[in-house]
């Protein structure tokens, strides 16, 4: 058991197989968005997430590889350190690889995809 499974561990708010109810419940906490599976068949959610006043931190894993399209963020800045893997990140006309040495900072008014 490594750091990414235990960050937040007491605050977990999902855990789930089906893709529609991920999307759902994430889409309560960030926004409404697209989400889709890439690649594999094994899709297992886990979303641990503490609210602070101004703040929020979230630990999400989907367990397979998927898209996610949420447009533009309109009302929050969302910065991205990935703990294991990688995710290839457009925003702002440009693509990013993030990954555990290179993080993302997203500004609300530009459209993201994320892979």
């Amino acid at each position: 058991m490594g750091l990414h499974d235990t960050l937040l561990g007491a605050h977990r708010v999902l855990h789930t197989r089906d893709l529609d109810e991920a999307r759902q419940a994430v889409a309560r906490r960030y926004c409404d968005h697209r989400l889709d599976l890439v690649a594999g068949n094994s899709l297992e959610v886990t979303h641990r997430h503490a609210r602070g006043a101004h703040v929020s931190l979230n630990v999400l894993s989907y367990g397979a590889d998927v898209a996610i399209d949420p447009g533009e963020l309109k009302d929050f800045y969302l910065l991205q350190l990935p703990l294991r893997g990688s995710a290839k990140i457009s925003h702002r006309g440009e693509d990013v690889d993030a990954n555990p040495q290179c993080g993302t900072l997203l500004n609300p008014d530009r459209p993201t995809r994320m892979l």
